[in-house]
């Protein structure tokens, strides 16, 4: 359980929440970043740990994050695909910093690497890569919490590539799967835009 939710328990045995399933909906937005009712009357206590949790995992994103956009695979057409990722990278002893973080957008998976170099530390890396993750999570978080600073500046030109990229390739999110690009053919799509039959004609396997 997280700090927060730790928190959250302790606020609730003291009887300072006065709305009948608001534990629910509050865990909720908490982990999902969604909205609470306005009829949910919550003490505010807990929005200013939310806040101070959010704000000091903030800080630690400014110092040790990254937004990056990366090339995966050609489509059909030959134009890249891009890939957009948010990633905190710190040495493995403080991996509890990145299980907070993960814990709090409720998004994301840590991964963990040996040293490199006899010498180094071994590191662990926090990351989310979906574009799902981006709007529910990684977005309103550093929108809310991410103070003016250099790494503001990289999130908003990262933000602002990533909405032109779904202005271009809306998300088929919910839709079901895609249609072969060839003329005339209507079979799903395997990989590049492309049914088994023709990705097997354009690749060879």
């Amino acid at each position: 359980m997280c700090v927060v939710c730790e928190r959250w328990d302790q606020e609730s045995a003291a009887a300072t929440i006065s709305a009948d399933g608001a534990v629910a909906q509050l865990v909720e937005r908490f982990h999902g970043m969604e909205e609470v009712a306005r009829s949910i009357r919550v003490s505010s206590t807990f929005f200013q740990v939310v806040k101070d949790v959010g704000s000091t995992l903030a800080g630690f994103v400014a110092g040790e994050g990254s937004f990056v956009v990366t090339r995966k695979s050609p489509t059909v057409s030959g134009a890249l695909r891009k890939r957009f990722v948010f990633a905190v990278h710190v040495a493995t002893r403080d991996r509890t910093i990145l299980e907070a973080l993960q814990q709090f957008l409720g998004y994301g998976s840590i991964t963990d690497h040996p040293a490199r170099r006899v010498g180094w530390q071994a590191t662990s890396a926090f990351s989310i890569s979906s574009l799902k993750g981006h709007r529910a999570a990684t977005i309103p978080f550093c929108e809310q919490f991410l103070l003016p600073c250099a790494k503001r500046e990289q999130f908003e030109r990262w933000r602002h590539e990533l909405d032109a990229w779904e202005r271009q390739r809306p998300s088929r999110w919910g839709k079901g799967r895609s249609t072969c690009s060839m003329a005339g053919c209507d079979d799903v799509v395997r990989g590049r835009g492309l049914c088994r039959h023709h990705y097997y004609r354009a690749t060879g396997h």
